[in-house]
């Protein structure tokens, strides 16, 4: 990371070669590593606060830049993805009503899938915007959090 000018790009297809070839007319080397589908996220750490702050600039027209505490791990995730998404791509193929939907987190990747479940879930460990995010605290993992927290909805 401290080396902003080595970037690793990983895009695969049709979808993907216009967002190449943007990055390449802003001067970003691309690298294909794989012929798997397009990954949706990745993370970094890194403990120099001014330079994954110059990487997170960098990324955000791409990306969405979720900052987990003052540890250096970032979390990027495609625009356009979330766990929201995800569920809703589930629940459809799977003929669940949103309505019957729970969701548990700790951090804020997790908010677009609190506001779309039915019902939300926060661990007692986690980020304090997620717990204000949730509709329900649970304790932490480590104490049985999801256990609680599906006793508490009549789950269990």
């Amino acid at each position: 990371l401290p080396l902003l000018s080595k970037w690793l790009v990983i895009r695969n297809g049709e979808d993907g070669s216009l967002e190449l070839e943007q990055m390449k007319s802003k001067g970003f080397p691309i690298r294909t590593v794989s012929e798997h589908p397009d990954f949706m996220k990745f993370v970094t750490w890194c403990l120099d606060q001014e330079a994954a702050e110059k990487f997170h600039q960098a990324m955000e027209p791409y990306f969405e830049v979720i900052t987990r505490g003052k540890d250096g791990f970032t979390e990027f995730v495609l625009k356009g993805s979330s766990k929201a998404g995800g569920m809703l791509e589930l629940l459809k193929a799977l003929d669940i009503p949103q309505s019957e939907t729970l969701a548990i987190g700790d951090s804020t990747n997790d908010l677009p899938m609190f506001q779309t479940a039915a019902h939300s879930v926060c661990m007692g460990s986690g980020m304090e915007e997620a717990k204000q995010a949730a509709e329900y605290v649970t304790a932490p993992l480590l104490e049985d959090g999801v256990e609680k927290a599906m006793e508490h909805y009549g789950l269990i």
